[in-house]
């Protein structure tokens, strides 16, 4: 389970997380989605 699975793992995660934090950093910088919004967002994501 080693080798090009554990790269492959790792930037599947890696492309998550850089999503997630796109879609944080445009919500606090708009302010126009509401924060009941915040958790389906996290929700969608997880």
């Amino acid at each position: 389970m080693g080798g090009p699975a554990g790269a492959i793992i790792a930037a599947v995660v890696g492309a998550i997380l850089a999503v997630g934090a796109a879609f944080g950093i445009v919500s606090s910088q708009t302010a126009s989605p509401a924060p009941v919004d915040k958790p389906f967002i996290v929700y969608g994501d997880s």
